[in-house]
């Protein structure tokens, strides 16, 4: 099932979980590689139910159904509820960082997932930590080094580069000055 616009920043804020490009990156990849994607108003197979919820899809082992939701903010609630899960710990965790795809443990988010269960997620997730992921297919996410590499610039643009034309301004300026001081040569 398709999911509704805005589900992303709705899961997040109902969670109090930063709303940043890589965790909707994250969200919108888990949703594509969903175990139960038919499930109404589940887009990242949520297992917890919520008023008005019901079985929807039973996935192999022993893990409990995955529910379908009668409304968006029920989904959005039951997403905060088992987030907030001691068996999702690290996903929080992960998000909670801004930014899941530089997360120092993700093999413990890769075995959460897992446990969710979002196993197809899992080995995708899997794949782009470890540089296995062609990233191309999957909506558009970037290996980790490029996540690493945008945190520079951004640290760099942030920082150093106002210190620079601060630097830069101070030089024109005593420059301007020093020049209004020189002697004119007329010839």
């Amino acid at each position: 099932m398709a999911t509704w616009s805005g589900w992303i920043a709705q899961f997040l804020n109902a969670a109090n979980i930063l709303n940043t490009p890589p965790n909707q990156r994250f969200l919108s990849n888990w949703a594509s590689h969903a175990s139960a994607p038919t499930c109404r108003y589940n887009p990242i197979d949520l297992s917890e139910p919520a008023s008005g919820s019901a079985n929807c899809v039973k996935p192999a082992g022993n893990f409990p159904w995955i529910q379908r939701y009668s409304s968006h903010a029920s989904a959005a609630q039951a997403f905060n509820r088992q987030i907030h899960t001691p068996t999702a710990s690290v996903i929080r965790a992960a998000l909670d960082s801004g930014n899941p795809f530089q997360f120092k443990d993700w093999q413990d988010v890769v075995g959460q997932l897992r446990q969710w269960p979002s196993v197809d997620f899992a080995s995708w997730y899997l794949a782009q930590m470890t540089g296995t992921g062609s990233g191309g297919s999957s909506g558009g996410a970037l290996a980790p080094q490029t996540h690493k590499a945008w945190s520079d610039l951004q640290r760099a643009v942030d920082k150093r580069l106002p210190a620079a034309l601060r630097q830069a301004d101070h030089a024109a300026r005593a420059a301007l000055r020093a020049t209004g001081r020189a002697r004119k040569v007329h010839g």
